[in-house]
């Protein structure tokens, strides 16, 4: 990480900011071409839960090489100044680089859906029928390495 001073190593602070953030962007190669797709996601487990159809782009990747990134963002404001070389951002963000598993069995797909329901609304207490796991691909993600930086205001 280049700027130092911005690293975050505490592990509550990173929870906070996966738990905190509202969709995840996920970062994949295609046949050594770049792929990003935003993702509804849940932080759980030492995982990201993440789901999607049961078919596309994104699987074909994933099956062709399990090496991802996923990013997440909290805490975005601008930072104006009277100089446009004075503007930037307050910001934290957590990267997580991992390998990629597809969920197959209902149980695990069902808790995972779970898990990504809670992510958004902790009223949510839904349990997944087969028929409804069935219609869906659960991905979760294994870290290798989770990296977090921040810019904060003071005070924060």
């Amino acid at each position: 990480m280049r700027r130092k001073d911005r690293e975050i190593v505490d592990e509550q602070f990173i929870e906070k900011v996966l738990n905190d953030s509202v969709y995840g962007a996920l970062g994949l190669c295609d046949d050594g071409a770049p792929y990003v797709v935003p993702m509804n996601f849940a932080w759980s487990e030492n995982k990201i839960w993440l789901h999607c159809a049961t078919e596309g782009r994104k699987l074909e990747i994933i099956r062709a090489n399990p090496k991802v990134c996923f990013q997440v963002s909290a805490e975005t404001e601008m930072v104006t100044a009277d100089n446009p070389c004075g503007y930037g951002m307050y910001y934290s963000s957590v990267m997580i680089f991992g390998i990629a598993s597809i969920i197959e069995v209902h149980e695990e797909k069902s808790k995972a859906l779970g898990k990504i329901m809670q992510h958004y609304s902790e009223n949510v207490t839904h349990q997944f029928t087969q028929e409804e796991t069935q219609r869906v691909t659960v991905i979760s993600i294994t870290p290798d390495k989770i990296t977090c930086k921040a810019r904060l205001k003071q005070g924060r």
